[in-house]
């Protein structure tokens, strides 16, 4: 890393920008940074966004402005450089508002092309796990096989009122939020192929397939339990 930075002899000599894109206070600084590194063959850069909400923000100690994160990805979208925002859902304090207002930032947000959107997992030895397993501010741990500590598609905590189950789904609506807009999927092509995008849209469409016969399901459920009992 630092051997990377030396080449950059007008910005930082490291690549904190992987954690603090606020570090570069231009529009010039950042696209300067993201030309070298293209011209070093780095591909791609992974920002660390996991919510937009403030208040969890502070308690995770994320300190940088989320206008920074837009800005970030367009002037690497400018340099062909790929960006990709990660998303962690699930952690204290979370609620489905406070999921749903990350959602929003990502699905609307016209720079950002790729997202990434993982349920919190507390591994051993995290701070994380040590809330998890204390049952403190709203987390419940269900399980201590690691063999199940995934982060797509399961979930092994419930926090506040979602369930892992909730979890899952909102992960599921996070992805569809963002691929399924047409924008994004010249993108999803040149990363993963034409046959990996294709995967990818399979995804998408069974997803909103599963949310809307499940929707289907409860309405004629509703329907049935509440029909009026037929006089004799």
């Amino acid at each position: 890393m630092r051997q990377i930075g030396g080449t950059l002899p007008y910005i930082s000599p490291s690549l904190s920008i992987l954690r603090s894109p606020d570090r570069y206070h231009s529009h010039s600084a950042l696209a300067y940074f993201s030309l070298h590194l293209r011209s070093l063959l780095v591909i791609r850069l992974s920002f660390g966004l996991e919510t937009v909400d403030s208040e969890m923000r502070k308690t995770m100690k994320k300190q940088v402005p989320l206008k920074w994160y837009s800005q970030a990805n367009k002037i690497l979208n400018t340099y062909n450089v790929e960006a990709s925002n990660s998303v962690m859902i699930g952690l204290p304090g979370e609620t489905r508002t406070t999921i749903k207002k990350t959602l929003d930032f990502l699905e609307n947000d016209p720079y950002v092309k790729q997202a990434n959107f993982a349920i919190a997992v507390p591994y051993p030895g995290t701070e994380f796990h040590t809330i998890a397993a204390a049952g403190k501010q709203g987390m419940e741990l269900l399980t201590d096989d690691f063999s199940e500590y995934r982060r797509y598609g399961t979930s092994v905590t419930n926090v506040g009122d979602l369930t892992a189950n909730d979890l899952v789904e909102l992960q599921n609506e996070g992805f569809v939020s963002i691929y399924s807009k047409p924008h994004r999927w010249g993108h999803v092509i040149k990363k993963n192929g034409w046959f990996g995008g294709f995967l990818m849209m399979i995804r998408v469409l069974r997803i909103i397939l599963q949310k809307n016969l499940k929707i289907i399901k409860n309405v004629k459920f509703t329907s049935t339990q509440t029909r009026p009992k037929e006089f004799v």
